[in-house]
């Protein structure tokens, strides 16, 4: 919901007891991985569903124990905030604050009390010192100070209830299509699809009376249409492209958007990530057969190794729930395994016409529609859902179905469309668009999540009966994710907001969601930013496949299957060489895992590359990229060029507290390095050692190796604060930057 400066504003009410998960709460401040934050979870504390935020002193002077959760609504006066909150902070209780900020960048803070127990409080905007004039709300934070905690002790600000008074714009009450979308959210999508070859949206407001206008933008936001409601249908236009279109009602001073989904035809299968031409592609172009024949190979030895026991999945959910590394290790060989005799199984039918790698890709694929879940109960027990693996787990699946969904009678494709649906597209949808699990859209967990439950939407589309009803309101929410994912991910100055090595995983979920979009004729908006992020990593890289980065990420990047589709789709020569930069073009080697340094061949690189290598074109020998807080100082482009890597910015996924840091490489080696990679799963110096400061080459700030934790992002105006780059020269021999 949005408004005009002229609008008018309307009561409004929010309420969240935390029995359905974690609704929109982050870490603050923001955690070092947003995908893995064991820091914040849901609990029934002294009876009551509650949201924790669970933080262990490491060696820090003051603690911040804090949660953040974006909403949008207007604060006046008269507002008023109800909180149920307690605290258990194993220090010195220093301020506890509750804090509303503002788009205009201002905060209004209000201190609590800080005794032990529960609390119950009702603060009021006039309490908050908001202006008489209100204030535009964006994101609220509650925030806990502890001093003097012990090593290794536990420190909890637990909340059971939250309650808002306030206001938003008025808006127009729509009767039909139906909505859906979270009361805190600002996107709603329509429960239902308009095809393009009927091309008229169906819509009714509920008072007839209002005299409303309509106007219709289609997935690329262009503006197609106009004018007055008039009966119960809009006309989307001539030749309406399918894409997630927006709906823009103003009914006087008001305004009301909703986003639609339009589908064209339904493609033959193949239409995932692979199509009919590129099959006969790798069929006949690889020599001797070279390509189709390491395919059969795995194919062959994969199906031996299964077993085919619809009871496996049940050992998922005898998983631990109160932790997720146990076990872990057998969830993945599991989902590997089964995900993988999928693929390869398909491709050997599709390759060879082998009747029984047909029936083993078949066989896997009701098997695993039996299982109980694809998720391990750690992610239920802690108010989530799904989990990136499954994500992966399901483009390994969509890309199976696809190639063999010919071969499927009516009735198995009702059953793995069933479970397609309830194992990973629904999980997908409650988790990130129902929850808003991450609403910076900034982590590769939920691009795999969406990448692989867009795929199978695709995979599935006109072969079940149910698909306009079920999996087409599913699709619009999953693209709207999708486009989060786009601006999240991408800040738009030629980088992706994570470490190299997480952003080519990343790409890979991406490239499935794109590669499937792509085939229906959906161009999500964003995708130019995606396409131009490889920038960075070209710039970083010292020597082929390795770069200056910082964050988690340990200087190899050598399989980068996440860039192939990009590649494919691209005429960007300097795209290309990045992505041929350790020299492999030919398939077979990638699959066969031979005379290669890629340590991943995956599906993906089948994509790639139907053209010839071109020139690479002659560019700048030093880039900043300032949106996401690096800059690359380079000597020039020859071998053994010297590269400076710097970091200064904003907070991004996976990040370290390295605000200033630098690393030096010459001649394909590491000069000024930093402290290493470290596992962050289990090594004990991660949180106090490696992550910090001290691990890295910058200033401590009165020797206090955790000086530099809690600068933010940008996604909100006002909590923004973050060292920037201010000056700089580049280029003519010499580069400069502070």
């Amino acid at each position: 919901v949005s408004a005009s400066n002229a609008a008018s504003y309307a009561a409004w009410s929010f309420s969240e007891d935390f029995t359905h998960g974690i609704p929109g709460w982050v870490s603050y401040p923001l955690a070092q991985d947003q995908g893995y934050d064991p820091s914040i979870y849901t609990s029934v504390v002294a009876g009551k569903p509650s949201l924790v935020r669970d933080v262990i002193e490491e060696g820090q002077r003051t603690l911040q124990v804090g949660m953040q959760q974006p909403l949008a609504f207007r604060i006046t006066p008269q507002s008023v905030i109800h909180l149920r909150y307690s605290l258990e902070l194993g220090g010195v209780a220093g301020p506890v604050t509750l804090t509303v900020g503002a788009t205009s960048g201002e905060r209004y803070v209000f201190t609590l009390p800080t005794t032990a127990g529960e609390h119950v409080v009702a603060i009021t905007g006039a309490q908050l010192r908001v202006p008489a004039a209100g204030a535009n709300a964006e994101t609220l934070v509650l925030e806990a100070l502890a001093k003097g905690s012990l090593r290794g002790a536990h420190n909890r600000v637990i909340v059971s209830e939250v309650k808002i008074d306030a206001e938003r714009p008025t808006a127009v009450a729509i009767a039909s299509p139906t909505l859906a979308g979270r009361a805190d959210a600002d996107t709603e999508v329509a429960d239902t699809v308009v095809h393009a070859i009927d091309g008229r949206l169906h819509l009714q407001l509920k008072d007839t009376n209002t005299g409303a206008e309509i106007h219709l933008f289609d997935g690329s936001g262009k503006s197609i249409v106009g004018g007055n409601i008039d009966g119960e249908s809009v006309s989307l236009g001539t030749n309406p492209t399918p894409g997630l279109w927006r709906a823009q009602i103003k009914p006087g001073a008001a305004e009301n958007d909703f986003r639609f989904l339009v589908m064209g035809d339904v493609p033959a299968h193949p239409r995932v990530m692979l199509t009919k031409e590129r099959l006969e592609q790798l069929r006949t172009e690889m020599p001797s057969d070279a390509l189709a024949n390491t395919i059969h190979t795995q194919a062959v030895a994969l199906a031996a190794q299964m077993t085919y026991n619809a009871k496996a999945g049940d050992s998922i959910e005898l998983l631990p729930k109160e932790s997720l590394l146990t076990g872990l290790t057998i969830y993945s060989r599991l989902l590997d395994l089964y995900g993988n005799a999928v693929v390869m199984n398909a491709l050997d039918y599709r390759l060879r016409n082998s009747p029984q790698s047909l029936d083993a890709a078949k066989r896997a694929l009701l098997v695993v529609a039996q299982w109980p879940t694809w998720t391990p109960p750690w992610f239920a027990a802690h108010g989530l859902h799904t989990y990136y693996q499954t994500g992966i787990f399901s483009q390994r699946l969509a890309f199976g179905y696809d190639l063999i969904a010919d071969e499927l009678t009516p009735q198995e494709k009702e059953k793995i469309a069933t479970a397609f649906y309830e194992k990973s597209i629904a999980p997908t949808i409650q988790e990130y668009y129902e929850n808003e699990r991450m609403p910076l859209f900034s982590s590769n967990h939920e691009a795999h999540s969406v990448g692989g439950a867009i795929g199978l939407c695709a995979a599935v589309y006109g072969d079940v009966p149910e698909w306009d009803a079920k999996f087409a309101p599913a699709m619009g929410k999953l693209v709207v994710l999708y486009e989060g994912l786009l601006h999240g991910l991408f800040p738009g100055d030629g980088s992706e907001a994570e470490p190299a090595g997480y952003q080519d995983f990343a790409m890979e979920g991406m490239s499935m969601g794109a590669a499937a979009l792509y085939q229906m004729g959906i161009h999500p908006k964003g995708m130019d930013d995606m396409m131009q992020s490889y920038w960075w990593p070209h710039y970083a890289e010292y020597k082929p496949g390795y770069v200056l980065d910082t964050g988690d990420f340990s200087g190899p990047l050598l399989a980068r299957s996440g860039f192939a589709w990009m590649v494919e789709q691209s005429d960007d020569a300097t795209l290309r060489a990045f992505y041929d930069a350790d020299g492999v073009r030919n398939l077979e080697h990638f699959f066969a895992q031979k005379t290669t340094t890629r340590s991943s061949p995956d599906i993906y690189d089948l994509t790639c590359c139907t053209r010839p290598a071109a020139a690479v074109p002659t560019v700048a020998a030093s880039k900043l990229f300032p949106l996401r807080g690096s800059a690359a100082l380079r000597s020039g482009w020859q071998d053994g060029a010297t590269v400076i890597s710097l970091r200064v910015g904003p907070w991004f996924n996976h990040q370290h507290a390295d605000e200033g840091s630098f690393q030096l490489a010459a001649h394909g080696e590491v000069l000024i390095g930093e402290a290493g990679y470290s596992d962050y799963y289990n090594d004990l110096h991660y949180q106090d050692y490696f992550t910090q400061a001290e691990g890295h080459n910058t200033v401590l700030v009165d020797g206090d190796a955790f000086s530099h934790a809690g600068y933010e992002s940008d996604a909100w105006k006002s909590f923004s604060r973050h060292p920037v780059m201010t000056q700089f020269l580049l280029g003519g021999g010499v580069d400069y930057l502070s």
